[in-house]
Formats: C-alpha cells, sequence, structure tokens
C-alpha cells in the first residue's frame, strides 16, 4: 500500500525543505499546495519540483483548500 502526504504550504520556509528531503529519502509521495505563498517561499516550491513532486498553486491565501 502506497501513502500519499498532502502538504498545504503558507509561506514555508527552510524547515519544510527539511521535511522534503526526508519524505524523498523515504521514497513517500508528496503533493504540495502553495496556498497563495509570496515570492520569497519560491525557492521551497521550486525544491519540491525538483525532488519531483507535483506543486499545485493557489493565487491567494485559501486556507488548507
Amino acid at each position: 500500500m502506497r501513502f500519499v502526504v498532502l502538504i498545504p504550504a503558507y509561506n514555508p520556509g527552510e524547515k519544510m525543505i527539511g521535511f522534503l528531503k526526508e519524505l524523498k529519502s523515504r521514497n513517500i509521495d508528496v503533493i504540495v499546495v502553495d496556498d497563495g505563498s509570496k515570492a520569497e517561499s519560491k525557492h521551497c516550491f521550486d525544491y519540491a519540483n525538483k525532488c519531483g513532486y507535483p506543486v499545485l498553486t493557489h493565487p491567494v491565501n485559501k486556507g488548507k483548500g
């Protein structure tokens, strides 16, 4: 059985990158939701894409939607 981790993120920082690294090392599937974050957090979502994780983007913050 495989699980998928859904990460709703609003203005994440370096902790999210560390978390993504850990999930990748365990071969866990992830979907990241950029919930209207500021441009300063773009590198976190770029890293998720680099890991092969899809990133869904909301143009404005919608909560954990």
